[in-house]
């Protein structure tokens, strides 16, 4: 009983030590939570430098810079162009070429297809209602179109219950008479239907691949290997014709 008394007494602390103790024990604690999700970041930066190329730059910016490019190289023109935005989402694309006066129709298969976050609408219905009452030429925002729809067949395996999650038949579609340029940033799975349409109807596109889903396009080969990297993915849509070309875009 006197061990276990001694012992007892041992660990009474007073007040002032026992809130030190408890401020080491925290900052312990908080340390080996920030090198835990040092840990989980490092693993995850490694699966993205594998399977995928992110920036970090807005989506709207990057839209931007994407009109800028197909317009100096002369891939669209304001009076005649007609672009699909493939796998646009909710338009950043087609709305900065909307605010060129370039006709655009997005298509995705998400509810949420053509509609821009609150203030990018709000801006935009302002852009509208100043082309339509002015007759400046710098005033040439004309609306863009939005088609709910699958470009190209989807992949085997594909998990498209979260995309169409009212369960109603949204329709394939692979190409229309009117289209006269494809442009698709970060597709995702529509990848190679962009590239395949483009080809087979001779139509100039511009794609910036994203993410490579490798476990769902197992038919992909390059080298005789399977595509599993992002530089891999661009070497092997780069093979599908000997006219198509790469740039390097600063996102």
């Amino acid at each position: 009983n006197l061990d276990v008394v001694q012992v007892v007494q041992a660990h009474v602390w007073t007040k002032p030590q026992w809130q030190t103790w408890q401020k080491e024990f925290c900052v312990k604690c908080q340390k080996k939570k920030n090198n835990k999700s040092n840990d989980n970041q490092q693993q995850q930066a490694t699966k993205l430098s594998l399977d995928s190329h992110t920036s970090s730059m807005p989506r709207f910016e990057q839209a931007q810079i994407l009109v800028d490019f197909l317009m100096t190289h002369k891939i669209i023109h304001r009076n005649n162009s007609r672009v699909w935005d493939v796998a646009g989402g909710s338009g950043f694309l087609s709305y900065a070429l909307a605010l060129r006066g370039i006709h655009s129709t997005v298509v995705d298969p998400r509810p949420h297809v053509g509609c821009l976050p609150k203030r990018f609408r709000k801006q935009y219905r302002a852009s509208l209602a100043m082309s339509s009452s002015s007759s400046s030429s710098s005033n040439i925002a004309i609306p863009f179109e939005v088609q709910r729809a699958w470009f190209g067949d989807p992949p085997d395996g594909v998990e498209t219950d979260f995309r169409t999650p009212d369960d109603i038949d949204i329709p394939v579609i692979h190409q229309q008479p009117n289209c006269t340029t494809l442009v698709a940033l970060h597709p995702d799975e529509a990848t190679d239907a962009v590239v395949c349409t483009a080809v087979r109807y001779r139509i100039p596109f511009l794609i910036v691949p994203c993410c490579v889903f490798a476990r769902h396009f197992v038919q992909r080969r390059y080298g005789g290997k399977p595509v599993t990297t992002y530089e891999q993915l661009l070497d092997y849509l780069q093979t599908m014709d000997a006219s198509i070309q790469r740039s390097e875009l600063p996102f």
